[in-house]
C-alpha cells in the first residue's frame, strides 16, 4: 500500500511488483505510468482513505483476484522495467539527443 499525495516513480512499487506483491496505491504521479488499475494493481484517488481500505480489503478477501494481479504485476516489471530494458531505453535516448545536437 502506498498512500502518497504526490509521487514520482517509487522504486519500492517496482520492487514489490517484481516480487508479486499486489499493489494498492494512490493515483498520482509516476504510479499511473506503472499501474493499470484492476489489471496489475489498484489505483485509488488520493486523500480517500475509505476507498484505499476497500481496495485493500478486496485483495485480501479474494486470493484469486490478488494472485492474478500479482502475476500481471511481475510481468509488467519484467517487460518494462528490467535492467536490460532500462539500459536499452537510456541508450535510445542518448543516441537521439546526440543525433539532435550533432
Amino acid at each position: 500500500v502506498l498512500a502518497s499525495e504526490t509521487e514520482g516513480l517509487p522504486l519500492v512499487i517496482l520492487e514489490a511488483m517484481a516480487l508479486g506483491i499486489p499493489i494498492v496505491a494512490t493515483d498520482v504521479g509516476g504510479l499511473r505510468e506503472v499501474i493499470i488499475s484492476n489489471e496489475n494493481g489498484v489505483l485509488v484517488p488520493p486523500k480517500r482513505p475509505a476507498e484505499l481500505a476497500r481496495a485493500v480489503s478486496a485483495l485480501l478477501q479474494d486470493p484469486t483476484y490478488a494472485g492474478a494481479m500479482s502475476d500481471r504485476a511481475k510481468e509488467t516489471v519484467r517487460r518494462r522495467f528490467s535492467v536490460a530494458t532500462m539500459v536499452a531505453d537510456y541508450e535510445r535516448l542518448y543516441r537521439k539527443v546526440w543525433r539532435d545536437h550533432v
